[in-house]
């Protein structure tokens, strides 16, 4: 994927040079291979910070709305994004649009919508992700260099009726802020952690190295789901481990 000098990737850019970023599936068997191209346009974070501004995220928690401003937002945009189809037959081309936020105060990532476009059993579907990626460091991260993602990703929550009820999430004097990261099981959605080890640079806080460890819950999403979040995720990787 080719990135210009403004931090926008083009996930179609290497074709120019006989290389596309694709999926290409061997014929094995009585499965036919095939071979599918990315495309569309990833703008990551920001190379210049002068110009972020807040941004405020509305989710409902156990009945109530809350509001959460992050004062520096900074933007990563999905434009027209297509998730080449595979690995098998059953995970279609996917057209992906909408933006994951950056929060430079707690290195949270936010989202008031990711849409994921596909046609299944020639069936139009919309899948509309929201949520938060919270980052949580080791209190000895300086010395272990440890640290987590805690995902707490819904899908359609707006089409899914929540099991979980103000009281259970505010009875124990819960805050809002804290309340806006409450993981509810209730609803289609992907919950748990991808951990970081980091090996720093010698004399910076820059990690030269990372061992990573995924533990991830699909909770009631389809296979069709899950691939296309993974697919993303792995194509927006430079830009969600560059600090």
């Amino acid at each position: 994927m080719p990135i210009d000098e403004k931090g926008v990737y083009n996930l179609a850019g290497g074709s120019e040079k006989g290389s596309p970023l694709r999926m290409a599936i061997e014929t094995v068997g009585k499965a036919e291979g095939f071979t599918e191209n990315f495309a569309g346009r990833l703008a990551g974070k920001a190379p210049e910070k002068k110009g972020l501004v807040p941004y405020t995220f509305t989710r409902v928690i156990g009945g109530k709305k809350i509001n959460l401003q992050i004062q520096n937002s900074d933007p990563m945009r999905f434009d027209n994004i297509v998730l080449a189809a595979g690995p098998a037959k059953i995970y279609p081309r996917t057209t992906v649009n909408g933006r994951l936020d950056y929060d430079y105060e707690t290195g949270n990532w936010l989202t008031d919508g990711i849409r994921f476009r596909y046609s299944l059993e020639g069936t139009d579907v919309e899948d509309v992700m929201t949520g938060s990626i919270k980052w949580v460091e080791d209190p000895n991260r300086d010395q272990n260099g440890k640290g987590r993602y805690e995902f707490n990703l819904r899908f359609n929550e707006d089409k899914h009726q929540s099991a979980t009820s103000e009281s259970d999430v505010f009875g124990g004097g819960t805050s809002d802020e804290e309340a806006f990261f409450f993981v509810d099981n209730s609803v289609p959605s992907l919950t748990g952690t991808v951990e970081y080890v980091d090996t720093m640079v010698s004399g910076s806080e820059a990690p030269a190295s990372s061992k990573i460890t995924y533990k991830l819950n699909a909770n009631k999403l389809t296979k069709q789901q899950i691939v296309n979040f993974f697919k993303l995720w792995m194509i927006c990787i430079g830009p969600t481990n560059d600090e």
